[in-house]
């Protein structure tokens, strides 16, 4: 069977003045067109699904921190939860929801804008995003600057990926389904189980969709039915676990943080 190939891993405010109001030089042009978020004419900002991008998202949250207007961080937010969200069902369709582009240093960007504003409940998702890329990324200083986010990523890297070698164990143990022709599939699914257990960076939450594309005939549909559900089970265990792995205490208090926020 050919090895498996590993993936690269993604109102207008009418009382503010128009001079003086920057949070952060670079931020102007993006400063200056929100201004005009209500005018008929323009419309800048708007919620999801209206696509953005993180320059953006950064600049509105300075300016609605500085000038105290929730209006503002309530889209700014909804755009960031878009791309970094609380669910297992949101992540697996984020790439359908998000608003923010998915470019390959995305996380190690984010990361740092959930820090600045103190924005927790992102953080989860956010790492596990970082863990999925090279270790060498993680241990590098040029995307990582702040060093006790350095050790999160490593420390929760390594529960993280003996998970995912629990679970592939897991499945390399899984019986073939009664209706498999021949059963014909348990060589199949050992070599999925192997693969996962050898990656070298997380991947479980997309690893269904990741090794059947590659494999897409290589199971019968019985088994890949039961394969899907394997991981499905796996990967909400693992996702229950993110906030723990990485130092919080669990989603729901995440959540009353959201709210509260």
């Amino acid at each position: 069977m050919p090895h498996y190939r590993t993936r690269r891993f993604s109102e207008r405010s009418h009382f503010l003045p128009k001079s003086n109001i920057l949070s952060k030089v670079g931020c102007y042009h993006h400063i200056l067109s929100i201004q005009q978020i209500s005018t008929p004419t323009f419309s800048f900002f708007e919620p999801p699904p209206t696509p953005t991008d993180l320059q953006t998202v950064e600049s509105v949250l300075r300016l609605s921190r500085k000038y105290d207007v929730p209006y503002f961080k309530s889209r700014a937010l909804s755009h960031l939860n878009s791309a970094f969200p609380m669910t297992l069902d949101g992540w697996n369709h984020r790439d359908q929801n998000r608003t923010i582009p998915a470019l390959d240093l995305t996380p190690f960007t984010v990361v740092q804008t959930a820090r600045e504003f103190d924005l927790d409940w992102l953080l989860p998702s956010i790492l596990y995003c970082i863990c999925s890329h090279p270790i060498e990324r993680t241990l590098g200083p040029s995307l990582i600057h702040d060093e006790e986010v350095r050790q999160i990523c490593i420390i929760g890297r390594q529960k993280l990926l003996l998970m995912q070698a629990k679970e592939a164990l897991h499945m390399s143990t899984n019986p073939v389904v009664m209706s498999c022709p021949g059963g014909r599939c348990a060589s199949t699914l050992r070599y999925f189980a192997n693969v996962l257990c050898g990656l070298e960076s997380v991947g479980l939450l997309n690893y269904f969709d990741d090794i059947t594309s590659d494999f897409p005939d290589n199971l019968c549909q019985s088994c890949k039915a039961n394969f899907r559900e394997t991981c499905a089970v796996a990967c909400q265990k693992m996702w229950n676990e993110l906030p723990t792995v990485f130092g919080f205490s669990s989603w729901e208090n995440l959540e009353k943080k959201k709210l509260s926020y």
